[in-house]
């Protein structure tokens, strides 16, 4: 749902007052695009179903859009699929595909060092299985940006920059490298389950990226340092910070909104995208780093 406010305002005459109605109407129109979502199963892993949700923009056209593709946080052992619904509909309704996947968790007690390769393998299954039916979506294969948060933002990382990881069954020939990222609070360190290390794997090939912390949050350390690391490549980087709050603060009414239009106007000035930039929320300042 789109609500709007509306002003007393003074029209001049030079515009015919249906020209100025119509341009109004077109314009709520297109920033209110509605969409559709829909389940897949994207890898069986014994009896286990891997599934994905698939928001798409129901427009007429069929020109190819870009996707942004998120992982669920939780710490590899909570969380689901259904945790970035209101972000996958934020960037459906600006007309790109948005996708929100599940992967494997965690048995509490489990070695990590065994078990979260597992689960950067499920997620560049899923990066597979968009840009495997691109065309059933309308999607834009040059224009893949991966997103999440917490662990997600490790997982959505790792599946562009860790190469020896694949599942035997995948088709290695469809590439998993992203266009860009989006990463809400990423958990990098200082954990031992979150290896390895995605500061350690930054080269002149690592994709732009836009990050959110709080500057309350424990793993802001980490994010710091892969921030400086992709500035001193020259590779396009923000990092924005919400002063006073911790983990996963992006999650919050207000925080949520002002989050995902600073990640949009990232695409925008990248020109990964097209459209009109969205404004700050002045209730919910975000800062910019700068190193």
């Amino acid at each position: 749902m789109c609500l709007y406010s509306m002003k007393k305002i003074k029209v001049r005459s030079v515009m015919p007052m249906n020209i100025l109605l119509f341009v109004c109407v077109f314009l709520l129109s297109i920033s209110c695009i509605a969409q559709e979502k829909s389940t897949y199963v994207y890898k069986t892993i014994g009896e286990k179903q891997l599934k994905l949700d698939v928001y798409t923009p129901t427009v007429s056209d069929q020109k190819a859009r870009p996707v942004i593709i998120f992982f669920h946080g939780g710490g590899f052992i909570i969380g689901s699929r259904s945790l970035h619904k209101y972000q996958c509909t934020y960037f459906a309704q600006r007309g790109m595909v948005a996708v929100s996947a599940d992967y494997r968790l965690l048995a509490r007690g489990a070695d990590p060092k065994t078990e979260v390769p597992k689960c950067i393998m499920d997620a560049k299954s899923a990066v597979r299985w968009v840009k495997q039916y691109a065309e059933k979506f309308n999607v834009d294969t040059n224009k893949v940006f991966l997103a999440g948060a917490s662990a997600g933002g490790f997982l959505a990382t790792a599946a562009t920059f860790v190469k020896d990881v694949n599942e035997k069954t995948d088709d290695l020939r469809i590439s998993v490298d992203a266009t860009a990222l989006v990463l809400f609070n990423p958990a990098y360190t200082p954990d031992t389950r979150y290896t390895p290390s995605m500061p350690s794997l930054v080269s002149k090939e690592s994709p732009p990226a836009v990050l959110f912390y709080g500057d309350q949050d424990r793993f802001k350390l980490g994010g710091d340092k892969f921030f400086n690391l992709l500035r001193k490549e020259k590779i396009p980087t923000t990092l924005w910070v919400a002063s006073g709050e911790n983990h996963s603060f992006y999650k919050l009414e207000g925080w949520n909104e002002a989050t995902c239009n600073m990640a949009y106007n990232f695409l925008l000035e990248n020109e990964f995208v097209t459209g009109l930039p969205e404004p700050d929320e002045p209730r919910f300042e975000l800062k910019r780093q700068e190193q």
